[in-house]
């Protein structure tokens, strides 16, 4: 087990670290000693390493290395089994999963069927604060059969349960270990992936070194390093340099220079999505006509200019792609850009003179910043007197949480393919950073409970019409734009792949078959 002290170290920390990491075009490392850690640029320090709890991409990719769940998503983005030998479904509500043998913790105590049981019912617990805690309500009963074998029953058939277990967001932990730090997995680890957290320093780095007691195969590389880099030219910078091997969150503007390079390798999706999110509660934004007003103010196409590089495709309606099950080729021209129309409903809504709010954003990464500049560009020049906060990451996370803002900009991207990923965003619960505060639609919910629990494609597909036609009508959100995601490397690593789609934050699984040629 690992239990880390924080140790916050002085402003320049965190370039002696780089400085003294072995660059490219150094001296390598002597005969028989031990190869230098594998170095990623994080976009962000994590705001805490909970498993169950969400605080972005950037915390994601760290705790991925540390936790595994029962399932897990493949190169492709296919769910493949992984902490479950096999499973049995006998209904359509009874999930009967069998544990590979001899699954062991990071130190060695053994994982059974009791610390499934004690996940599962820790991320549907609202203290926890878990991601996955409307989902999990679902769940009428889970009970250890005997030390390998979990049942689960739900209250009724979920067209996609076994995608949610492969999630990050459900991974397993030690019963005997959280209770004995009383629920607070913030800074204290113990999991059974293919890394344990070895060395944390805040505001600078966070280690992990290869998992002895991991189920499979020892993970290629001994340690990867992940050094904090929260400002887009610097990560970059460092990975021109040589001071570290990838990052995360290729800067647009930098795209193309860095797949024109043969000293680097690049991966890059188009995925991930920008939107705006309401506080349902706070005026102006309790009136639907307001929020509709927003989606035909806003220049989608000098958001995907200013803050892309023109790296990404505008959303006019919901953020369903081509090909989807739900995919409606009329939904996707819903909010064109017509500053006149967007008058006219504000007008309609009382303010005819424009309204004062602030716009939550952060200036830690380009694209909110930029995108929401934009925004308050286009409001301002119809009459409305719009203000940003900007404050860094946790902060930002922090405020979405307690539902202290009036409106905001956030970027995200489905959990999975299947339409009801829309449940994160439209189904009721409690406040969360990336949704709408206080939107609450009995109406939606039961039709987003009736199409998960409808198995026959035709029928969801019915279903998912009449739920985007109740979003957009309602708009508790307003979707903006497609952008693309990307990791950067330099050449000699090996084995990285990037997950497809809205899949694309989950590549971190990859990182256990990673290689580096020094």
């Amino acid at each position: 087990m690992r239990h880390i002290a924080w140790r916050v170290r002085l402003a320049g920390a965190a370039a002696a670290v780089v400085a003294a990491v072995w660059t490219v075009g150094g001296a390598p490392p002597a005969p028989g000693a031990p190869a230098p850690p594998f170095i990623f640029g994080l976009s962000s320090e994590p705001p805490n390493l909970d498993p169950h709890v969400s605080n972005g991409a950037a915390a994601q990719t760290v705790k991925m290395q540390i936790y595994r769940g029962l399932f897990k998503l493949d190169e492709r983005g296919r769910v493949v089994k992984d902490l479950v030998a096999s499973y049995d479904q006998p209904n359509p509500t009874t999930y009967v999963f069998h544990l590979r043998p001899n699954l062991r913790f990071s130190d060695g105590s053994p994982l059974t069927s009791a610390d499934v049981v004690f996940s599962l019912q820790r991320i549907a617990d609202p203290k926890t604060g878990a991601y996955l805690k409307k989902r999990f309500g679902d769940i009428e009963s889970v009970d250890a059969v005997d030390p390998q074998t979990v049942k689960v029953v739900l209250h009724s058939p979920d067209a996609v349960f076994i995608t949610l277990l492969a999630l990050p967001q459900a991974a397993v932990v030690s019963k005997a270990f959280t209770t004995a730090h009383n629920g607070d997995l913030k800074t204290a680890t113990m999991g059974e992936g293919p890394y344990v957290l070895s060395a944390y320093q805040r505001g600078v780095q966070v280690s992990v070194t290869r998992n002895p007691n991991y189920y499979g195969a020892p993970a290629k590389m001994a340690e990867i390093r992940f050094v904090f880099y929260p400002d887009d030219n610097s990560r970059v910078a460092a990975l021109q340099s040589g001071a570290v091997d990838m990052i995360e969150y290729v800067p647009w503007q930098d795209i193309t220079a860095i797949k024109t390079n043969p000293q680097f390798g690049y991966q890059g999706t188009n995925g991930p999505f920008m939107y705006l999110t309401f506080n349902v509660t706070q005026p102006p934004f309790t009136d639907a006509r307001v929020r509709r007003a927003l989606g035909y103010a806003i220049d989608r196409d000098a958001i995907i200019k200013t803050a892309f590089f023109g790296r990404g495709g505008p959303i006019y309606g919901l953020p369903i792609p081509p090909g989807s099950l739900a995919y409606d080729a009329a939904a996707t021209r819903y909010y064109t850009y017509d500053p006149g129309k967007a008058k006219q409903l504000l007008a309609e809504a009382g303010f005819g003179n424009g309204f004062t709010a602030t716009l939550l954003s952060t200036a830690q990464y380009g694209m909110h910043k930029d995108t929401a500049q934009v925004v308050q560009q286009n409001l301002n020049a119809i009459g409305e007197h719009i203000t940003l906060a900007l404050p860094d990451w946790p902060t930002r996370v922090a405020a979405g949480n307690d539902g202290r803002y009036q409106f905001s900009v956030m970027g995200t991207v489905g959990d999975y393919n299947d339409p009801d990923f829309l449940s994160f965003f439209l189904h009721s619960g409690p406040t969360y950073y990336a949704d709408s505060a206080g939107y609450v639609d009995q109406a939606m919910d039961s039709m987003l409970d009736q199409a998960r629990a409808t198995l026959d494609p035709a029928k969801r597909k019915a279903l998912y019409v009449q739920i985007e036609q109740r979003e957009l009508a309602e708009a508790p959100y307003i979707f903006l734009t497609w952008r693309e995601q990307g990791y950067a490397y330099r050449k000699g690593v090996e084995g990285f792949h990037l997950l497809p789609g809205f899949q694309a934050f989950y590549s971190p699984y990859e990182f256990e078959t990673m290689t580096v040629a020094r």
